[in-house]
């Protein structure tokens, strides 16, 4: 079953077993059945990164408490050939962010973590100067997502669980 769902999409196998151990297996199976379906060119275009085109690494980091979830995050976007750092809660995040030479080009950024959530976060990027233009992608399961959009003045949101090809949608443009 898998190998031909692999066969037409971009998920290869090692990506499919990274994420299945993690116990990831439904959103694998979404995001695979989805580039099945929508992209029968073996090589779709713009959605293979390395395969597509020889790009620049992009960093990006994710600040998600959950570690199934980050860990699936982390395997797409290698996959898709992005520089991948991450955090597990919101000051974990600053504190990369303050050591780290490698300035992210986008945040990915869940709300609900404990020490500090991403509410706190957001408020203490957006007054830190060298960080707070950086792009913020909300990836949250709270109801009513597009008011914490203006309230938190971020780029993006995206409602969990993460559809694959619309997180790489809404990445895309930060490239």
């Amino acid at each position: 079953m898998f190998p031909g769902m692999l066969k037409n999409s971009c998920v290869t196998p090692s990506i499919l077993t990274h994420l299945v151990a993690c116990g990831i297996l439904a959103a694998t199976l979404h995001y695979t059945a989805h580039l099945t379906a929508s992209h029968m060119d073996p090589l779709p275009r713009g959605r293979c990164r390395p395969a597509m085109r020889e790009i620049v690494a992009m960093h990006v980091l994710i600040v998600e408490d959950d570690p199934a979830i980050r860990e699936m995050l982390v395997a797409v976007l290698e996959d898709e050939g992005y520089h991948v750092a991450t955090a597990e809660h919101g000051q974990a995040a600053l504190d990369y962010l303050a050591r780290t030479a490698e300035r992210p080009r986008a945040i990915l950024l869940d709300l609900m973590m404990p020490t500090m959530n991403g509410w706190q976060f957001r408020e203490v990027q957006r007054r830190t100067p060298g960080i707070a233009d950086i792009p913020v992608i909300v990836l949250s399961a709270i109801a009513r997502l597009d008011d914490e959009r203006v309230q938190l003045d971020v780029a993006a949101t995206i409602t969990k669980p993460v559809d694959i090809p619309t997180l790489l949608e809404t990445i895309e443009p930060y490239a």
